[in-house]
């Protein structure tokens, strides 16, 4: 995870096209928004199922498979 420090007005770029603004902060809360391309969903952490969601009975989402197998190094 990257950690970074930014005051009101200051942005992060993510990729070349979704900008995370800090638009207040104040004691225990701060506002951001962002911009992102209409194909990116956007949620909330309360709202999104913390449970895996399965493509098929093998493969959760985020599953990355190699095209390319592994070569062993001597």
């Amino acid at each position: 995870m990257l950690v970074i420090s930014r005051k009101p007005g200051q942005s992060v770029w993510i990729g070349g096209d979704v900008v995370v603004r800090v638009l207040d902060a104040r004691p225990g809360r701060v506002r951001i928004g962002i911009e992102a391309p209409q194909k990116v969903a956007i949620r909330r952490e309360e709202l999104v199922d913390p449970r895996p969601v399965l493509l098929s009975a093998s493969k959760p989402v985020g599953t990355v498979v190699d095209p390319q197998p592994s070569v062993k190094l001597r």
